[in-house]
């Protein structure tokens, strides 16, 4: 009798958690937009962008180092960025003079990519989502699932953060307007054309009208 209650009260906290976490990391960015031009962190160059995944506390290469910016900048507390459900976010505090995490495991949460040399996400966008599953899969030589949600959630879902600053949550990986958040405008066509290939209906196909490309990662 105990052990479902207890679950769900683990399952409800992890996911206000997170929620809080996403709502201050908008308030981070906020801030962080309002003093540089309204954009948003980007720390690596031109030659960098095509190793968004490197993750290294030494060099700014990867997406998750624009991100890491609010924590070095102080506009975002560190523990903002760290997620309850990933069992890999370091527990201490971060190396003073770091530059991103020191490994791809403690990323928590999954940040937006430039798309098409844009860096900016419109309001009916996404930002900043809870971890990408996909990525994990393919570092550990598995084949992703693109219906798979977020490991901070066990799999049932994910909170993603807005262009216009809210944060809602979504029982699958796509936007209200079917953009898929871990998957970029290309491998989601190259998917749809397999899928109509294979006589298979398509996923949530986008609303022209709304498109935003979002690709979040790592």
């Amino acid at each position: 009798v105990v052990w479902p209650v207890m679950s769900t009260v683990r399952t409800n906290a992890m996911r206000n958690a997170n929620q809080a976490n996403l709502a201050v990391a908008g308030v981070g960015l906020g801030a962080y937009a309002a003093d540089f031009a309204d954009h948003l962190p980007r720390v690596r160059t031109p030659e960098q962008q095509r190793r968004w995944w490197d993750v290294n506390p030494h060099m700014p290469r990867s997406t998750a180092s624009n991100l890491f910016s609010l924590v070095r900048l102080q506009y975002t507390p560190e523990q903002a960025l760290k997620s309850p459900g990933n069992e890999h976010a370091p527990t201490g505090p971060l190396p003073a003079d770091a530059v991103d995490w020191q490994d791809i495991r403690q990323v928590s949460y999954s940040y937006l990519l430039p798309i098409a040399g844009r860096n900016e996400a419109s309001s009916v966008g996404v930002v900043l989502a809870d971890r990408s599953p996909i990525m994990l899969r393919l570092l550990a030589g598995e084949v992703p699932d693109i219906s798979e949600n977020s490991p901070n959630h066990d799999g049932r879902g994910q909170h993603m953060l807005r262009g216009d600053g809210s944060v809602i949550w979504s029982t699958e990986p796509r936007t209200q307007y079917g953009d898929h958040i871990y998957l970029p405008r290309s491998v989601e066509q190259a998917v749809e054309f397999r899928r109509w290939q294979m006589g298979m209906p398509a996923w949530h196909t986008p609303e022209l009208r709304h498109y935003a490309d979002v690709f979040l990662g790592p």
